[in-house]
C-alpha cells in the first residue's frame, strides 16, 4: 500500500482530484487534515514510534484539531480503535504511522476492498514539497496548476485572499516550487493541468491511474456522486449551521458533473487593474505552465513597483517564514500556543523518554 500526496495552489482542483480518486474502490483520500505537518519534524526520522509516542500522539492530537487546524474533524475517526490499532502495529516508522492513521478516517473505512493507495490532499503541503519529497522516498506527487488568474478570481471570490496582489504572489509562490519539484523529480510528480481535467476527465484520470501504478475505474468519473454520499454525514458529524454554507459555496461544484466551464471565468470576474497585476505578478511563470498573457504594455509606475515589491515581501514573510517556519518549531511551543488557547492538559512529546 503506497502514500501518495496531491499538491497545488489552493482553488486549483486539488478538491475535484481527490473526491476522484475517492471513488476509485481501492484509493482511500482522506479529507483535509494538517497531522502530518504537526508531527513530521519529530517523528520522520524515526523508525520506533512505539507505545509512549502514540499515547502523546492521541493525548494531543485532537486537542489540535478542537483548538486549531480543524485537523481529524471532518475524518470522524474512532479514536479508541486507532489507538488500538497503532499500539498493535508498533514499533513503527513515521509513513507506517501515517498510514494507520488515514486507514482509521471516515473514508477509509466504508470500502469494502483492500485499500492500495492512500491519497492524502492539502495545499499547505505545497510549501513542504521537497521535504515531503524526502521524507517519504516511495511517494509520488500529482501537482495541480491552474491559470492564475481563474485562480486568483476564485480565492478573491471566497475570501481567501485580501486583494490581487496577495492572490497572485500566493501563486507565484507555490507554483514555483512546483515547477522546481517537476524538474528535479520528474518521475515522482505529475503535472495536472485544472483546464486539462475538467476538459478532459477521462483521459487525465486514466494518466493519473498510470501515473500510480492503479488500475482505473470507471467510478472515478462521477466525483459528485461519491461528494453527495459524503457531504450530508459530514454536516451531520460538523452540527453546525454555518459550517453548511460554508462548505456548499467551497465545495459545492463538486457535486455536479464535472464541466470546464469554471475555466477563463477571470474574463468576467476580475477588473482590468486586477489582470494588470495578475500578469505582472504571474505571467513569466505562468507562461511556463501555458498561460499565454493578454499584454506586454503592463504599467511601469512607481507605486505599481513598489506595490509589487512589498506584497512579495509580504507574502514570501507570511507564506515561508511564518506559516512554514511555525511547522519547524518544537512541538512544546506549539503545544503552549494551544494552552494561551484554550486547550488544557495538553502534554509534551519532548517529554517522552527516548
Amino acid at each position: 500500500m503506497q502514500l501518495h500526496f496531491i499538491i497545488g495552489s489552493g482553488r486549483s482542483g486539488t478538491t475535484l482530484l481527490s473526491q476522484a480518486l475517492n471513488a476509485h474502490p481501492n484509493i482511500v483520500a482522506s479529507p483535509e487534515g494538517k497531522f502530518m505537518l504537526h508531527y513530521w519534524q519529530h517523528l520522520q526520522h524515526r523508525t520506533d514510534i512505539g507505545a509512549a509516542d502514540i499515547e502523546l500522539f492521541m493525548d494531543n492530537a485532537f486537542k489540535i484539531q478542537e483548538h486549531d487546524l480543524a485537523d481529524f474533524r471532518i475524518w470522524l475517526i474512532n479514536q479508541p480503535k486507532l489507538k488500538q490499532a497503532l499500539l498493535a502495529a508498533a514499533p513503527l516508522n513515521f509513513e507506517g504511522f501515517c498510514k494507520i492513521v488515514h486507514l482509521h478516517s471516515y473514508l477509509a473505512l466504508e470500502k469494502h476492498t483492500p485499500i492500495q493507495a492512500i491519497i492524502d490532499k492539502n495545499p499547505p503541503y505545497t510549501y513542504f514539497t521537497h521535504e515531503f519529497l524526502r521524507a517519504f522516498p516511495q511517494a509520488k506527487f500529482i501537482a495541480l496548476a491552474r491559470d492564475y488568474r481563474d485562480n486568483i478570481a476564485s480565492r478573491l471570490k471566497h475570501g481567501l485572499d485580501g486583494n490581487a496582489w496577495q492572490a497572485a504572489h500566493r501563486w507565484r509562490i507555490c507554483n514555483t516550487i512546483l515547477k522546481s519539484a517537476l524538474e528535479q523529480h520528474p518521475t515522482r510528480v505529475l503535472l495536472v493541468k485544472y483546464e486539462d481535467l475538467t476538459a478532459n476527465f477521462e483521459p487525465q484520470m486514466r494518466r493519473i491511474c498510470a501515473f500510480l501504478d492503479m488500475p482505473f475505474d470507471e467510478q472515478m468519473l462521477h466525483p459528485q456522486a461519491h461528494f453527495s454520499a459524503y457531504f450530508p454525514k459530514l454536516l451531520q458529524f460538523l452540527n453546525l449551521p454555518e459550517g453548511s454554507a460554508h462548505l456548499e459555496e467551497m465545495h459545492g461544484n463538486i457535486g455536479k458533473t464535472v464541466s470546464s466551464n469554471y475555466s477563463k471565468g477571470w474574463q468576467t470576474k476580475l477588473t482590468a487593474q486586477q489582470i494588470q497585476i495578475a500578469e505582472a505578478v504571474c505571467g513569466n511563470l505562468g507562461q511556463t505552465f501555458g498561460y499565454e498573457t493578454t499584454t506586454n504594455n503592463l504599467p511601469k509606475s512607481l507605486s505599481f513597483t513598489l506595490n509589487n515589491w512589498l506584497n512579495a515581501l509580504r507574502m514570501k514573510v507570511f507564506l515561508i517564514y511564518l506559516v512554514k517556519s511555525y511547522f519547524y518549531l518544537p512541538m512544546w511551543l506549539r503545544l503552549l500556543k494551544l494552552k494561551w488557547s484554550g486547550a488544557s492538559n495538553i502534554k509534551n512529546f519532548d517529554d517522552t523518554p527516548q
